[in-house]
């Protein structure tokens, strides 16, 4: 009954308390007697639980694709073909109150693993929920994405690479004494962000004792901010943790890779920048990843318009859900954010660690609409590979750019924080108006003394 009551808020759906009643009391008789399961080759219809279970909502979900300490998303597999997303059912039944689902096909990221098991109680409670997910009925534009003045997209093929890997040196950056000492150094490395959504502070200080963590941040958006992870943070490992070991239910602790994403998608304001500094390292791997949002829509947009346009229409749940620290937080939201006004692009928001299950009516479209997307963001030339070393300093937009890192072995220490869009763009913009020496365009008239 516990977990029922459990599953049930985590959803987000709270009935009354004699609803709530009858529903306990109806799956506690459910359990105690077989539940006929009707098996198609795409789809399960379970006694006792309304509606269909598609194969692409149960694939989707599949217990075996998460961390089993956070509860995130750690495992998928997108593909160009949109059948990998509905892979044909072989055979189901209900043992134990469970849901086992036997696959017609062994999916190659899960190639041990022909079979799922779906807890039952957890599969009624989130087909009785409302579906908060559904999409604005709105007429796509045939106009191509916009974006601010000066903003270049790029990809892999911008930089000189070996085997993916670029030299930092070959990067977008300044020199960290110029930035954080002059107007012309610091508007230069505030272009650079806003150019190219990341760039590199050089030669900088290359000790975590030597690193001011709120300087950069007042030279680049004025302030540190606060999240759950504190201001100033500090986090990496020199040897794999237990995962009851981390400081927070987040895999960023581990040291297994991390896919493309984008942080604080649970978030109503996600943060705008994210600071990284590499202040110790003596390991084996660790690579970090970057990916132009810029580029990968555009992309998108261009290769299949109704997935670009289903993005930017159906609204998807992300959560981040901490327990021991007591966090709760949850945020719905499209995944492609364009302005209301310009339809200039504004934010994308990409992370299957911190997605939501669909509901069991997502329609089709948007599954395959979310799968093109993971598609283009990861194509091998999408991104670039970087070792991220002491006295180096990234920056990136966070609303723009999709990070990752490899997996590692050994130590490797960072240290770093979060920063408001706005206020990067509230610099970037007080420094322009600097280097002009005219009035801001908001002005009013200046008083003329009266006439004699």
């Amino acid at each position: 009954k516990l977990q029922f009551l459990y599953l049930i808020v985590r959803i987000g759906v709270v009935p009354r308390r004699a609803t709530m009643r009858r529903a306990i009391n109806r799956t506690a008789a459910l359990g105690r007697r077989a539940r006929s399961v009707a098996v198609e080759a795409d789809h399960v219809q379970v006694d006792g639980i309304p509606g269909v279970l598609t194969s692409t909502f149960l694939h989707d979900n599949r217990p075996e694709w998460f961390c089993e300490q956070s509860r995130q998303r750690v495992s998928a597999a997108y593909g160009q073909e949109k059948d990998a997303l509905r892979p044909a059912i072989k055979a189901a039944e209900v043992v134990n109150g469970q849901l086992c689902v036997e696959w017609a096909v062994q999916h190659p990221a899960k190639p041990d693993a022909p079979q799922s098991r779906f807890d039952v109680t957890w599969l009624e409670a989130i087909a009785a929920a409302p579906d908060g997910q559904a999409g604005i009925a709105e007429a796509r534009s045939a106009e191509p994405m916009a974006f601010e003045p000066g903003v270049v997209p790029w990809s892999l093929e911008s930089y000189a690479s070996k085997d993916g890997v670029v030299e930092l040196s070959d990067l977008p950056g300044v020199d960290y004494t110029a930035a954080m000492t002059t107007d012309e150094g610091c508007l230069a490395w505030l272009e650079t962000l806003h150019t190219y959504g990341f760039g590199i502070l050089r030669d900088g200080p290359n000790t975590k004792d030597e690193f001011d963590v709120e300087l950069v941040a007042k030279k680049t958006a004025n302030y540190v901010r606060e999240s759950v992870y504190g201001g100033v943070w500090e986090f990496g490992v020199s040897e794999p943790l237990a995962e009851d070991a981390w400081d927070h239910a987040d895999t960023a602790y581990g040291t297994d890779k991390l896919p493309l994403h984008t942080d604080g998608c649970y978030s109503y304001d996600p943060p705008g920048l994210q600071m990284l500094h590499c202040v110790e390292y003596q390991a084996i791997g660790g690579l970090s990843v970057l990916a132009d949002g810029a580029h990968v829509l555009k992309q998108l947009q261009a290769a299949d318009p109704e997935a670009f346009h289903t993005l930017t229409q159906h609204a998807f749940d992300f959560s981040y859900f901490d327990k021991d620290n007591g966090h709760y937080l949850r945020n719905t939201t499209p995944p492609i954010v364009l302005d209301p006004f310009t339809k200039r692009f504004k934010q994308i928001r990409l992370n299957d660690c911190d997605r939501d299950p669909f509901h069991p009516t997502t329609p089709a479209a948007v599954y395959e609409a979310w799968n093109a997307l993971q598609y283009h963001a990861n194509t091998a030339t999408a991104s670039v590979k970087f070792l991220l070393q002491p006295g180096q300093i990234l920056v990136f937009d966070n609303w723009r750019c999709l990070h990752a890192r490899s997996s590692f072995r050994g130590k490797r220490i960072l240290k770093g924080c979060y920063m408001n869009r706005e206020d990067f763009a509230s610099r970037l913009r007080l420094l322009r108006w600097r280097s002009t020496n005219e009035p801001p365009p908001f002005m009013p008239p200046p008083i003329c003394p009266a006439q004699a």
